[in-house]
């Protein structure tokens, strides 16, 4: 996809340290360097950040770099910014839309849209970070399992999740999911006093390394659970079904309506949440798996798929990252 067919110019901005990295910024500089402007051109990177930040941009990117102050910065963007100006609606204030209008006038564009999809596909370099942030999150959660005690709280296991993330050096992507019994029926519950108890539990999980991120869900069982082992053990069948299929499917929308038909072959009411997401610098990206979706799936892409299944007493789920080559689906 070629931005530069709707402007001549991307402005991204990268703004204070305690935030995370603004993801477009991140995609397109490669460095992490806060309160800076990256003016993108179609032939050319300039990085603009301010004097005490200087030496952390050189240490980072490897393409020309200017420091500015307050006084000076409105002057260096009309320098270098010329023609159409792209910028990103999504994630820009509107104060700083209005004072960018000021600098340009009406010849401002919205690539919020096509930015997104540009993050869609994924360097080979890219990928490789992923790959190692699926591995670390494996590990981790392989390290867990012998934790998993009816004594222990849903609390007290997220918080060993997250001490392990800190033993591996790396950060969780998301905060960590952790539901036994009942509350694994919720897919988005939030970890509570609950102890674990004789029954399922389920950890959505995953780890950012050098700003790439992983999303993985496995159940572990403290009892006998012979009906959570059997929808689990038919979730892994879905996914993996899906997996072999993908390299057949064109469109996200037409995984997605695969994945439906997958789900109800084994039994499964209709999901409640999409079959997957996209995965990079932010956990849930480009492609978004719904039905009516056109999007093209193509190699480099990443995604997560996540079969589950969500009854009144416990709910399943199982997930996996994988990526798209151009002749079939890779598990990560």
């Amino acid at each position: 996809m070629d931005i530069f067919k709707k402007c001549s110019v991307v402005l991204l901005f990268n703004d204070e340290p305690y935030e995370s990295a603004n993801p477009d910024f991140l995609y397109h500089s490669g460095c992490d360097v806060d309160n800076s402007i990256l003016i993108l051109k179609k032939n050319s990177k300039l990085l603009l950040t301010p004097k005490m930040n200087y030496s952390k941009a050189k240490s980072q990117c490897k393409f020309k770099i200017v420091a500015y102050s307050s006084k000076n910065v409105k002057e260096i963007l009309k320098k270098e910014a010329k023609g159409k100006i792209g910028l990103n609606f999504d994630s820009i204030s509107h104060a700083r839309f209005l004072r960018l209008k000021k600098i340009f006038g009406s010849g401002i564009v919205d690539l919020s849209e096509d930015l997104l999809l540009l993050r869609a596909i994924k360097t080979s370099a890219q990928i490789s970070k992923i790959k190692t942030a699926v591995k670390i999150a494996k590990q981790i959660l392989k390290e867990i399992e012998p934790s998993l005690s009816p004594s222990k709280t849903e609390i007290e296991i997220e918080k060993e999740l997250k001490l392990l993330c800190i033993k591996h050096k790396v950060s969780p992507s998301f905060p960590p999911i952790v539901a036994a019994g009942k509350n694994s029926s919720n897919p988005h519950h939030s970890p509570s006093s609950k102890k674990l108890g004789n029954s399922i539990v389920l950890i959505d999980f995953g780890v950012k390394y050098q700003n790439y991120c992983s999303d993985l869900t496995r159940c572990f069982f403290l009892g006998k659970c012979e009906k959570e082992r059997e929808k689990y053990s038919s979730a892994k069948k879905i996914l993996k079904e899906i997996v072999s299929s993908v390299a057949n499917l064109k469109t996200a929308g037409d995984l997605a309506n695969f994945s439906s038909l997958a789900v109800q072959k084994h039994g499964f009411s209709s999901l409640i949440h999409s079959i997957g997401h996209g995965v990079g610098i932010e956990v849930h990206e480009s492609p978004s798996l719904y039905s009516k979706s056109k999007q093209p799936l193509k190699p480099g892409m990443v995604i997560a798929i996540e079969p589950g299944w969500y009854g009144k007493d416990f709910g399943v789920r199982f997930e996996e990252n994988l990526e798209l080559t151009k002749k079939r689906a890779v598990l990560l």
